[in-house]
């Protein structure tokens, strides 16, 4: 299936599924977004770690992210319920190599993957 991502960001306070206080208002915007799609439509949240901390529990804390997302989208749209896929990568495909707090931030976020 092709897919296409979605441009909306959304990021993470340190070990936690809370999104930062900047990124938290996007999940209104990616709800509608998504709500608006066309056609049968698959939708893929996943979450992502930085790389500090042990591998396992960045791997889980990635997929509860995702899984955290993926609930406050369906509360705001009911009818996505169901339709969106929670993944979690953890640390492994990180899209800033820098080590500094802007850095490790960057790579705590939710990637939106849509497969037509």
């Amino acid at each position: 299936p092709i897919g296409r991502s979605i441009d909306i960001s959304i990021n993470f306070d340190v070990n936690s599924t809370e999104p930062t206080a900047v990124t938290a208002s996007n999940i209104v915007n990616l709800a509608q977004v998504l709500a608006n799609q066309k056609g049968n439509i698959e939708i893929v949240f996943i979450g992502h770690a930085d790389a500090r901390g042990d591998a396992n529990y960045n791997m889980s804390l990635s997929q509860q992210r995702a899984a955290a997302v993926r609930d406050q989208v369906a509360a705001l749209q009911p009818g996505l319920a169901g339709r969106i896929k929670a993944e979690g990568r953890g640390e492994l495909e990180p899209i800033d190599m820098g080590t500094s707090e802007r850095a490790y931030q960057n790579n705590r976020r939710l990637e939106i993957i849509i497969l037509q």
